[in-house]
């Protein structure tokens, strides 16, 4: 993996969205706020589903406790939400990382000026939806006098 891919990761909120989003219910639909901030207390841990809103939602810098809390219910290891190192290697385990060294599209990374809103909702849309938003990506940044690389020029 690249240096640049290796500095970057996604903000708590987007890591917590990504979290909601990957890991379901037995049913098949989402954990709600408040299965997670059960679980916390349950453990001892105060939390309540508001507070969990805002860490999804808002910036935020969670207590340690809350991080731990969090982890064990998703089943990840605490540093996945702060050390760079093991965010990246569970994203590898997980099949989420980049063999390319390059940041994936999938992936939401912490960018000033870029919603995780917008990258949650790229995150949920169909291939073909995806190409659509790279395609119209690499127009405005070759407009703008970037250079793109395009992967799926060769296919």
């Amino acid at each position: 993996m690249s240096d640049r891919s290796k500095s970057v990761m996604p903000d708590i909120a987007a890591i917590l969205n990504s979290l909601f989003d990957r890991h379901l219910k037995p049913n098949g639909k989402p954990h709600s706020n408040e299965d997670v901030a059960s679980f916390a207390r349950e453990r001892g841990v105060e939390m309540s589903q508001a507070h969990l809103w805002n860490l999804r939602n808002k910036p935020s810098d969670p207590r340690l406790s809350h991080i731990k809390v969090i982890a064990e219910f998703f089943g990840y290891p605490p540093g996945y939400f702060n050390d760079v190192d093991v965010y990246w290697r569970v994203e590898r385990q997980y099949g989420n990382a980049p063999e390319n060294g390059l940041v994936d599209a999938d992936i939401p990374v912490q960018s000033p000026g870029i919603s995780p809103v917008l990258f949650r909702k790229v995150s949920g849309m169909s291939p073909a939806s995806k190409a659509l938003i790279e395609g119209l990506i690499n127009q405005v940044s070759q407009l703008e006098g970037g250079h793109v690389r395009d992967e799926h020029a060769d296919s």
